[in-house]
């Protein structure tokens, strides 16, 4: 099921499903849980939160999701290890148009993060989008 909160978006979370007549019935005694007792240390339940060092080879882990199409040709986590390279091979006028936009699954009802970007190789009045300018 999806569940709406607020600016996160709608996020997925498990419900108990037993079967009754042949139709599902969800929840437990008539109520959808809050929150559902799974074992942190479950290696058959893929993780939806991972490290963000980027040090690991050419597959993202499945964390990480593109908002479009991605070309392949633009990104890189091997070219200088340790750090994702992302490039662009056109010029977009917004966001929503934007090829490479990469991302990850948010988690919580909450959350938030923080990145660190290397622009030290960025030329004057380029720009990464409306907040990174350089100037």
């Amino acid at each position: 099921m999806f569940q709406d909160h607020g600016s996160v978006g709608r996020i997925p979370y498990l419900i108990p499903v037993t079967w009754e007549d042949d139709w599902p019935v969800l929840g437990v005694n008539g109520q959808v849980p809050t929150e559902l007792d799974i074992p942190v240390g479950n290696d058959e339940i893929p993780k939806i939160v991972a490290s963000d060092e980027f040090d690991w080879d050419s597959a993202l882990p499945l964390v990480w999701q593109w908002n479009h199409n991605p070309d392949h040709d633009y990104w890189s986590v091997t070219e200088r290890p340790g750090f994702f390279r992302l490039t662009n091979g056109r010029t977009d006028t917004g966001f929503l148009d934007t090829q490479n936009s990469l991302t990850q699954r948010t988690f919580g009802p909450e959350c938030s993060g923080v990145i660190a970007m290397d622009v030290s190789q960025m030329k004057e009045h380029q720009i990464t989008d409306k907040h990174v300018r350089v100037l």
